[in-house]
């Protein structure tokens, strides 16, 4: 039997003296919080990214006045933008490499450090690395679990939704739970400082993320994988195989342990597409492995969505609820625990979130929507089939190219515009908006010309007002629906100052 030791992490050893090379500041808010924690720690960071200081500007003074505050010596921080040199990467000047999410996997740096034996982190895989080696000599009862979450669309409220559902079932107790992964302005090394044995660490997980879990051989305790979709193809290059076999890594090195055993929690869809894109060898082992397998189908989705009610509107969250709840189950709450969750919870910020209502008109920003497949769940969410039904959807749609098909997308606003569910349609367009042109040549070949342009946000929000007062006195009853179905770079920063900003233009209202 394992022994029982210290309940907190001796994780300072991992970064205490090294040579880390960061590479990137990265997105979110989260690379100058991996830095403030790696000095914080006694590492000499070696920043490299090929942003130049001005485009950087907030991260460094937010980097600058951390080391101020806390009198750390600032010959233990060196930037060096506006390009990237091999010597940064080479083992005689680092202990290692902390990389930033959706480098290529071709990237000339992070191949000449695995040839020069340097060992390469994201930021999450050095995070669940050290909690793998706390957990080798710890009971079963003292292990801190680790719940990843994957998928295209969806993965996001899954995951708020499962923190939400553990974190009350746990709240009379003495284990804590904390996010990691992909949560904006999060760092997942953080964690480090406050987890202790028993804890949990729910983690949304992208691509990027997973393959760091792949170079160290590592999938979480227990994984849910909610759907696969076509997106990011211009970092895959039109490739799905190479897409999904990224993601997979999030139960692929699951294993099973005496008192231990992982659990992979997904749907019928995704075992369709394992079987579509995994080597028949990976597919073998993958069923020759004795943790728990859940394969949800359409009728358990049914029936437990029947059994729990929640406040998510729309189909696919029913999808999501289902995944939440069957992990959940699995980590041992109890159905009573799981309702009390269900009703406190009304979605995340940014996902079909509801920010306003203002003269009947409800304002629904779903900004992290960037593809056109989320952005059709997001207006069947809200459309009423009944064309005489004063609830009509004012869209605002629009961004920066992701190099996906956007026939099904458009498609279905020209359908729901046909028949009314659709009251008008407000293009983002600008410089920038590549995605946006997409829309239009697609519009063209349909000879549909009925939309308005529009060259921001902020112009866009008061349009949709002025068309959501105009006409009957029933149009008071409208939804404006901010819905991108891209990428938000060009325009804004990326997807959450864009819901920022809209949130902002909705609050300005009168």
């Amino acid at each position: 039997m394992k022994k029982s030791l210290d309940k907190s992490l001796d994780y300072k050893k991992h970064f205490e003296g090294k040579r880390i090379t960061k590479q990137g500041f990265g997105f979110l808010g989260r690379g100058a919080n991996v830095v403030k924690f790696l000095l914080e720690n006694g590492a000499s960071v070696l920043v490299t990214d090929m942003k130049s200081e001005k485009d950087l500007g907030q991260s460094i003074k937010e980097v600058e006045d951390f080391i101020k505050e806390n009198n750390i010596d600032e010959n233990r921080i060196t930037y060096r933008l506006g390009e990237h040199r091999l010597e940064d990467f080479e083992k005689e000047n680092c202990d290692y490499v902390v990389q930033a999410s959706g480098v290529p996997k071709d990237n000339i740096y992070l191949n000449h450090a695995k040839k020069s034996g340097v060992k390469i982190y994201q930021e999450s895989s050095l995070f669940v690395e050290i909690i793998r080696e706390f957990n080798l000599n710890q009971e079963e009862n003292n292990i801190i679990k680790i719940i990843g979450v994957t998928g295209t669309r969806g993965k996001t409220t899954t995951t708020f939704l499962i923190k939400k559902i553990i974190e009350d079932y746990l709240e009379n107790t003495n284990r804590k739970v904390y996010f990691g992964g992909n949560v904006q302005g999060v760092a997942t090394l953080e964690n480090l400082k406050h987890v202790k044995s028993g804890d949990v660490i729910v983690m949304e997980l992208d691509s990027w993320i997973l393959q760091g879990f792949a170079d160290i051989g590592y999938s979480p305790d227990i994984a849910v994988f909610t759907n696969i979709m076509p997106d990011h193809m211009n970092y895959y290059k039109g490739d799905m195989q190479d897409y999904f076999h990224d993601k997979a890594a999030i139960f692929l090195n699951q294993r099973s342990e005496k008192n231990n055993t992982d659990v992979f929690v997904s749907t019928e869809n995704i075992m369709l597409s394992m079987e579509k894109y995994l080597s028949d060898d990976e597919l073998k082992d993958f069923y020759n492995k004795e943790n728990k397998k859940i394969f949800l189908n359409e009728e358990n989705i049914l029936e437990i969505n029947n059994n729990f009610k929640s406040n998510l509107p729309g189909e696919h969250n029913k999808i999501n609820v289902a995944l939440a709840i069957t992990a959940c189950k699995s980590f041992g709450v109890d159905d009573i625990s799981i309702q009390k969750s269900l009703d406190d919870f009304y979605g995340v910020e940014g996902r079909l979130e509801k920010v306003r209502t203002l003269n009947g008109v409800d304002y629904i920003n779903d900004t992290c929507a960037t593809t056109g497949d989320a952005s059709i769940a997001a207006l069947k969410s809200f459309a009423t089939e009944n064309q005489n039904t004063s609830k009509k959807i004012i869209l605002i749609t629009g961004g920066r190219d992701k190099e996906l098909d956007m026939t099904n997308y458009v498609n279905t606003i020209i359908d729901f515009k046909n028949k009314n569910i659709i009251k008008e349609i407000i293009l983002l367009s600008d410089e920038t908006t590549t995605g946006t042109r997409k829309l239009l040549e697609i519009f063209e070949k349909n000879n549909f010309k009925d939309y308005i342009l529009v060259e921001n946000l902020e112009l866009a929000v008061t349009t949709a007002r002025s068309v959501s007062e105009n006409g009957k006195e029933s149009d008071a009853e409208n939804i404006i629906l901010f819905t991108p179905a891209f990428a938000s770079f060009g325009m804004f920063q990326n997807e959450y100052d864009r819901g920022e900003k809209f949130n902002q233009a909705v609050s300005s209202l009168i």
